[in-house]
Parts: C-alpha cells; sequence; structure tokens
C-alpha cells in the first residue's frame, strides 16, 4: 500500500488574508457613524424621560402632599448644553433651589417608622452628554388642587433630533 502525496496546499494565503482584513476596516469604518449617531439618540429619548418622570412626580407629589411642589431650572445662557432641573417642597424653602448645588433641591420622604429622610431630587446635563436643553419659564409650581399654574415647554436636542415635553395649564405631561 503506498500512501499518495498531497499536491495541494490546505490554508489560506496572504494575500487572501489581507483582502479578508481590507472588507472588515471598510465595514466597520461604515458601522461607526451609524452607532455614535445611535447614542446620541438614546441619551436624548433618556433625558426626555426622565424629564417627563420629573414633572409627573411634581405633579403626583404635590396631590398626595396638600402642598406645593416647585421645579426649578437652571440653563447656563452661554451654553445650552449645561442644565439642570430640582424639585423642592415651595412650603419648606421659600427660596428658589439651585439645580447646579448639590444638595439644594430636595424633598421630605416619611419612612415606615415615621422618620423623615430627604432625597435630592435633581436632574443634571452632566447625565447626558451632548443634550441641549430649552425651557421658556426658570421655574414652575404644581398647585395640589391644580397641579400647575401655567404651561411649560421644554425643547431637548441632541443626535440630530429634538424632542418637545410639554405640561399643559392643567398640568397633563406630554
Amino acid at each position: 500500500m503506498s500512501r499518495s502525496k498531497r499536491t495541494g496546499q490546505a490554508g489560506f494565503s496572504l494575500i487572501e488574508l489581507l483582502i479578508v482584513l481590507a472588507i472588515l476596516a471598510i465595514s466597520a469604518n461604515l458601522a461607526i457613524p451609524g452607532f455614535q449617531g445611535m447614542q446620541g439618540r438614546q441619551r436624548l429619548v433618556a433625558a426626555s424621560e426622565q424629564v417627563y418622570g420629573m414633572l409627573s412626580l411634581a405633579k403626583g407629589e404635590a396631590r398626595k402632599r396638600g402642598t406645593e411642589i416647585t421645579l426649578d431650572i437652571a440653563i447656563d445662557a452661554g451654553d445650552s448644553t449645561d442644565w439642570a432641573l430640582g424639585l423642592r417642597d415651595t412650603a419648606a424653602s421659600a427660596a428658589a433651589c439651585d439645580p447646579t448645588t448639590a444638595g439644594s433641591c430636595t424633598l421630605s420622604f416619611r419612612e415606615a417608622d415615621g422618620s423623615l429622610r430627604q432625597q435630592e431630587k435633581v436632574l443634571r446635563s452632566s447625565d447626558y452628554p451632548g443634550v441641549t436643553l430649552a425651557a421658556n419659564r426658570a421655574d414652575i409650581h404644581f398647585d395640589p388642587v391644580r397641579s400647575t399654574a401655567s404651561a411649560l415647554t421644554f425643547t431637548l436636542t441632541g443626535g440630530g433630533r429634538s424632542v418637545l415635553v410639554r405640561l399643559s395649564a392643567t398640568g397633563r405631561v406630554r
């Protein structure tokens, strides 16, 4: 019995490997900008959902507590990517809170054992890089009976898109 000799070579040539690597590099270069745009849009969606949630929380807390809750808005005039929103109990703190200062905007919550716990309720732009915010007011007061005294519109922009979050005069958030 004789063995047959192999005449062909097994494996890939250097040229074939380089062509595959070039195709992968081109595909990656085409895909990366799409992923970056998607990240910007996701930050915008997350920020708009948080603004919506903060307005809903303020409205609900005002009704539940029977006291006025205020949403203070701080937007840097020179840089609309530097913004912050903060909630405070208007009856407990008549002075406006500064959402850019840690611990300035707090709400009190009663624990199960009856003790009070202070919790900061602030939303800052540093959590959503690249998202700008514009608002038509510097603060909004949520009345426990009427929910709110005046309308408010937030415009959030990022990732090449814009989202509006509106608070109607009746307190409806959309």
